[in-house]
């Protein structure tokens, strides 16, 4: 069986609490069941639909002030979902985490 979320995006009031990563904990905790691998595909929001759009949500969620530079995004990406076991698949932007493993505790998350 296959489960998706498609997107989380945090407020930028509400970023820097590591609460995208506790809400995939917490997703992947509650549907990982019989999970060899969990797959993801991150994307930097600053490349993603909003990109050279001068919309209200851009200005909302604070997009513009992420680094333009997507390769850097992508190594800022890395190490944020490395925190919780994420680990690139080769040179892909597809990361996997094998579930069995040991996940830091929410706490630890939260108190970064």
């Amino acid at each position: 069986m296959i489960r998706a979320v498609d997107r989380v995006e945090i407020l930028k009031d509400f970023r820097g609490l590591n609460l995208g990563l506790i809400l995939a904990l917490r997703t992947i905790e509650s549907f990982s069941d019989g999970c060899g691998y969990i797959a993801l595909r991150p994307c930097p929001l600053q490349f993603g639909p909003y990109r050279n759009k001068e919309t209200k949500k851009l200005q909302l969620m604070g997009y513009d002030q992420f680094s333009k530079n997507e390769g850097q995004a992508f190594k800022n990406l890395r190490r944020h979902w490395s925190k919780i076991g994420f680990v690139p698949v080769g040179n892909s932007t597809v990361y996997i985490k094998n579930p069995a493993f040991e996940n830091p505790s929410i706490e630890k998350l939260f108190a970064k």
